[in-house]
């Protein structure tokens, strides 16, 4: 088709976003799909060939163009010197194209001749040259391998495996897959940087003979999902679809096989009855349904593939039934010829792909949403090269009370370790309940008021009994009494939880105060994970719980690397009985105290009034500095706040003391982002009193101040949302991309006194004026605002915790742009007298 519009100044992505929004609008109707996939095709090939056209030499200092000239389908540049630059023509065939014909061309950039170098490659990627001048080609499909050529540009050796090593199966070390990046160093070593996934690879290789020297391999995807311990052996591991071997002297581990070329949301092992050893995995990790695949491990990193339920898709892409197939003949081979179709979608997936309704006896449990049913598929025994059987089109219907408070994308149905009780959670109550499948009464539950990523933005610090966040449970163990059945539970501000088969909360694992974080020096065996958080503290989505053959328990978590951590001290569990425990008057006094004020809180609403006060001195002093002056306090975990406001005809004043460990420290290179960065104090303000105090978002007169430690010189920052001066700054996360800030400024007049106290906290005392503010308070007139701190880690190098005096939504501190946003609904009254 001809677009409408192509903008030359937009980046490539917005000018096919755009060209895909005209394909979906003029390719409605009978074969529709069809037309998508023919202009799709003719699409690709011509991103494929825009703006590789050219030539350019440009100025390395200033980026200023200095020449250009055509060059067809240039795709890698390597230059050598002002007079030689080599680079690969020819395009970029498709993965598995191997009809894609690549050439190595040299320029001279000073005369602009083109001279022909090698010819007659397949799937040149990238290349490198040595201080001797050999050229270096890597190569994807069929060779897979990098090719070695001398100055004259003849073909002398090559380096790896010739094929490669497979995509799926046995790894290879001496085979590499989608060679990609390559490098040279000045000890005559070849690096090779592989364009893959699973694993991602870098391998190093004796340049002079070829040889295989060293392989490193890098993180996890973002939150480390899809991986889980082998119960037959604790040092094997899958994850980031492959299998890996822990040496368990060194913790060094080698990727063993390649499962699938693919992440997965969850996996777990089970050991079928016939003693065999099975891989499940939930192929996805985000939203709604997805398919369930069964691996039966056959050796060192083989897999076959012997149970499959895949989702069937509408033209939308929107499921519309499911297939099982079930290997008979022991090909591990789908075939959907010979799959069960059902015309119904079950998920049998919790919490974004997170957790998966198993049982150790590899029953599954799925939620019908479009029938609102929650299934059970219980194993019919296996095929003859022992596939796990089930019956999808006729699965055991749960009561209807067993779905209540279904909700897509976060509803779980795990088993007990004897598949006699089931553990699920009611959306619409908020808590966790346990049924008896016998009997189908509920037989506990347990409250989950701040329930998955967003719940626990609303979260307290860590209390002991209460689930922050959780997701879901990761793993089933079967424990000596008084335990039993032990289910894991992980959550989103680095805490798991523990709860057994009676509904009694054991305790957490991991540490979910960022306050306390506490690292090994090294990660070696043997390390001691206690204080850390189960990653990085926010949004460590995957992990996995196993218990051994051994009867130990293993727990596999991380965020960004994949850690094998076994669970100790589960021994210490104890049965209490009858035991009572005593409060004194006093205790139950000092209780009715703290619940009396919370309710203060919660029902009249916090105001401060602001006393006028003749300038004052900054010592360090709150006493001596604002003499009977109010003082507001609060507490959040172990960290602990007092603040104080005052002002005169020409500065606003505001004192803040903070209980901190590492006082002051913050990390940020730039004053825009020293709230997300370390330490700060904070203030926040709504100059309009006639503006909705409900508002969620800021409005004109709405402003934060955030003063902070810039490398050694307090600095304090004005932010304003919506104004008419405009000194803009855009900020963006994960989630929230071009986050714009009208106004983004250093005060230049602001006056700071700062005060540390090493290992207790320190002092701000800071003068703004009116000014700068462009704003003076009218006498006994309520208006908005609030006061905070924000607390890094020990390294001052990002805000672990934010503490307000007013507003308590503040349990983010993974995401920039939330962290900066000003809620000015939970914003307290200040009363300027």
């Amino acid at each position: 088709p001809k677009p409408r519009y192509v903008d030359n100044n937009d980046p490539l992505g917005t000018i096919v976003g755009k060209l895909n929004d005209l394909i979906a609008k003029e390719t409605t109707g009978a074969g529709a799909q069809a037309k998508r996939k023919a202009i799709d095709a003719a699409l690709g090939e011509s991103i494929r060939h825009m703006n590789t056209n050219l030539f350019a030499v440009l100025d390395g200092s200033t980026g200023k163009v200095l020449k250009t000239w055509p060059l067809e389908c240039g795709t890698f540049v390597r230059a050598v010197n002002d007079n030689l630059v080599y680079v690969i023509t020819g395009g970029i065939a498709s993965q598995g194209d191997t009809a894609g014909g690549t050439s190595v061309i040299s320029i001279d950039p000073a005369t602009g001749k083109v001279s022909p170098f090698i010819q007659g490659l397949k799937n040149a990627r990238s290349l490198a040259l040595d201080k001797n001048g050999k050229m270096y080609v890597s190569v994807s499909e069929p060779d897979q391998q990098v090719l070695v050529f001398s100055k004259e540009g003849k073909q002398i050796s090559s380096i790896g495996k010739k094929g490669g090593r497979p995509p799926v199966g046995i790894y290879e070390p001496a085979g590499m897959y989608q060679p990609f990046g390559v490098a040279v160093d000045n000890e005559n070593k070849l690096w090779v940087m592989e364009a893959n996934f699973h694993p991602k690879r870098v391998s190093v290789w004796n340049a002079d003979n070829g040889s295989f020297v060293k392989e490193f391999f890098g993180m996890a995807h973002y939150g480390a999902g899809g991986a889980a311990i082998s119960p037959l052996d604790p040092d094997i591991v899958f994850g980031e679809g492959c299998e890996w071997r822990i040496d368990p002297a060194t913790g060094i581990a080698k990727c063993t096989g390649t499962v699938e070329q693919s992440l997965h949301g969850f996996a777990a092992f089970r050991v079928g009855s016939n003693g065999k050893l099975y891989l499940h995995l939930a192929k996805g990790d985000g939203y709604g349904p997805c398919d369930q695949l069964i691996y039966e491990r056959l050796g060192e990193g083989k897999y076959a593939l012997r149970t499959a339920l895949l989702l069937i898709n509408d033209a939308q892409g929107k499921p519309i039934g499911m297939h099982l197939w079930t290997d008979e003949d022991g090909s591990g081979k789908v075939d959907l010829g010979k799959a069960v179709k059902v015309d119904f979608v079950v998920s049998f997936v919790g919490s974004n792909h997170w957790s998966l309704n198993l049982g150790l006896d590899q029953t599954l449990y799925g939620f019908d949403a479009a029938g609102k049913r929650l299934l059970r598929f219980p194993m019919k025994g296996y095929s003859t090269c022992g596939a796990p059987k089930y019956d999808l089109a006729k699965p055991e219907v749960l009561p209807p009370q067993y779905a209540e408070g279904y909700q897509p994308n976060y509803s779980c149905a795990i088993p007990d370790a004897s598949g006699k009780h089931l553990l699920t959670i009611n959306m619409n109550t908020n808590e966790w309940q346990c049924f008896d499948l016998q009997t189908n009464k509920i037989l506990w539950t347990y409250p989950n008021p701040y329930f998955q990523v967003h719940g626990s933005h609303r979260a307290p610090t860590p209390v002991p009994g209460l689930t922050r966040g959780a997701y879901g449970p990761v793993g089933i163990a079967n424990l000596p009494a008084p335990i039993g059945t032990l289910w894991a539970i992980n959550g989103n501000l680095g805490e798991w939880y523990l709860l057994n088969g009676d509904g009694f909360y054991l305790g957490h694992l991991f540490q979910g105060d960022p306050t306390k974080f506490h690292w090994p020096e090294k990660a070696v065996p043997g390390a001691d994970l206690t204080e850390c958080p189960s990653g990085s503290g926010g949004e460590d989505f995957g992990g996995s719980l196993t218990q051994g053959k051994d009867g130990k328990v293993y727990i596999q978590s991380g965020k960004n690397a994949i850690w094998d951590t076994e669970l100790k001290g589960i021994d210490s569990v104890k049965d209490i009985g009858s035991g009572q425990v005593e409060l004194t008057q006093a205790e139950l006094a000092k209780a009715n105290d703290f619940r009396e004020k919370a309710l203060q809180s919660v029902t009249a609403g916090l105001q401060y009034n602001v006393a006028k006060l003749t300038v004052p001195s900054f010592s360090g002093n709150f006493d001596k500095d604002f003499p009977n002056i109010q003082r507001i306090e609060w507490k959040k975990g172990d960290s602990e706040v007092r603040a104080l406001m005052s002002y005169d005809d020409k500065c606003l004043y505001i004192g803040w003391q903070v209980n901190d460990k590492t006082p002051w420290m913050n990390g940020a290179k730039e004053f825009v982002q020293m709230y997300s960065e370390g330490d700060t104090v904070d203030f926040q303000f709504g100059s309009d009193p006639k503006a909705d105090s409900k508002r969620a978002e800021a409005v004109p007169g709405d402003f934060r101040i955030s003063i902070g430690n810039l490398q050694s010189k307090p600095v304090a920052v004005l932010y304003r949302k919506q104004s008419d001066v405009k000194k803009t700054r855009s900020f963006t996360s994960g989630v929230v991309a071009n986050y714009v800030m009208d106004y983004v400024d250093v005060i230049p007049d602001a006056k700071i006194e700062v005060k540390t106290e090493n290992g207790k906290g320190y002092i701000v005392e800071a003068a703004i004026p009116w000014s700068a503010l462009g704003f003076v308070p009218q006498r006994d007139t309520g208006y908005h605002g609030d006061l905070g701190a924000t607390f890094g880690d020990p390294a001052g190098q990002r805000t672990r915790l934010r503490a307000y005096w007013s507003n308590q939504q503040t349990g983010l501190v993974d995401d920039v742009v939330f962290e900066l946003q000003m809620v000015p609904r939970n914003w307290g009254t200040l009363v300027f007298k």
